[in-house]
């Protein structure tokens, strides 16, 4: 294992506000990769190379000793049972040697600190290329064969009304990830979307964590998100299948402008062909069928269609939730048919006005 260059400057430089003293950063063959005095950094100081050959630490009396020595000690760097480095303190022996353990131990920690943000930094890519390659269906099994088991999985892909997220916010939004889903959920954040696989874990569970995590979203970056999971699948071939299905799922909320937050793709059945349908087709639609209703109009016959689509086209009902006399449901629905030229009391009829007023 070697510690960057980036590394070892940041450890120094920490280190440097708790001792007075020049400190050295060696990697496992005695050279110097920082250190507070400038002009040591490069050079090869034996004494460290000999900490790590003896595992202990070299204390230097007399600078002749070790070549590109200077007085002081040399402490090894162990993480895991492996010397990684040597922290060296310019000085006397009896003025440096009582802050040893305590700059090894710093040291230490620090080291520490850093392997678990990169690893967590290598993670994080690997997942994002892992799903980049399930999503494009690219031959690269051996990427994510260790995903492949009996186990139930799902599909979870979470997007905003825009479509994406800016770059600080995809990184509050992945610690918020990383605090709440176990090591059951594989997850990243890009090209505007959460995407996230789930492995044997209860759609129930998954359900409240996502509300849980679309809510510290909201208060995080102020973004509504909402998320679609597929049907269960046990072959990881399925990824790109169910991914997809998601994405049905999420156009369905969209297209019908739906209130819920969490959609379950098993659950549609009309949503499959209504959450299929592209955006300029759509628009057509509604150009075609609702054309010749004003701008002022619109919201009063739309209420009106899908009150009476709730109460089973009955007028009695609908005139009930819409606060007004039946002859007043009974004329606007004739003002409608003449409008459109569809009857709303004719079922192919119903039907179009229906969706051309749902459909977003």
């Amino acid at each position: 294992m070697r510690i960057s260059d980036h590394t070892a400057k940041m450890i120094v430089e920490k280190l440097k506000d708790v001792i007075d003293y020049d400190l050295n950063f060696f990697d496992q063959e005695g050279y110097i990769i920082y250190s507070t005095n400038s002009n040591r950094i490069g050079t090869y100081h034996e004494a460290a190379k000999e900490c790590v050959k003896q595992n202990k630490t070299i204390f230097v009396d007399n600078e002749k000793e070790y070549v590109g020595a200077k007085k002081g000690i040399n402490i090894p760097v162990t993480i895991d049972g492996e010397i990684i480095a040597v922290i060296g303190i310019t000085g006397n022996k009896d003025e440096v040697m009582k802050y040893g353990n305590i700059i090894k131990k710093m040291t230490e920690i620090l080291v520490k600190e850093q392997l678990v943000e990169k690893n967590k930094l290598k993670k994080k890519d690997m997942n994002k290329y892992l799903f980049e390659s399930l999503i494009n269906e690219l031959d690269d099994y051996g990427l994510y064969r260790y995903l492949e088991s009996e186990d139930e999985k799902y599909v979870i892909v979470g997007k905003n009304s825009d479509n994406r997220f800016l770059l600080k916010d995809s990184e509050q939004i992945y610690k918020i990830l990383e605090n709440n889903l176990s090591n059951n959920f594989v997850y990243s954040v890009f090209y505007g979307e959460i995407v996230i696989l789930s492995n044997n874990v209860d759609k129930i569970i998954i359900k409240k964590k996502l509300e849980k995590i679309r809510n510290q979203i909201h208060d995080a970056i102020d973004s509504r998100v909402y998320f679609g999971i597929s049907g269960s699948f046990k072959m990881i071939s399925q990824f790109k299948k169910n991914y997809d299905n998601c994405m049905v799922a999420l156009d369905w909320l969209d297209n019908l402008q739906r209130k819920e937050c969490v959609v379950d793709y098993s659950t549609l059945d009309l949503g499959i062909l209504l959450g299929s349908i592209k955006k300029d087709r759509i628009k057509k639609f509604k150009e075609v069928v609702l054309k010749d209703i004003s701008d002022e109009d619109y919201n009063i016959y739309k209420d009106l269609i899908k009150i009476y689509a709730t109460n089973n086209q009955s007028i009695t009902k609908c005139a009930e939730d819409l606060f007004v006399h039946k002859n007043t449901v009974q004329y606007r629905l004739n003002k409608l048919r003449d409008i459109t030229g569809l009857d709303p009391r004719n079922v192919e009829d119903f039907i179009r006005l229906y969706l051309a007023f749902i459909l977003n």
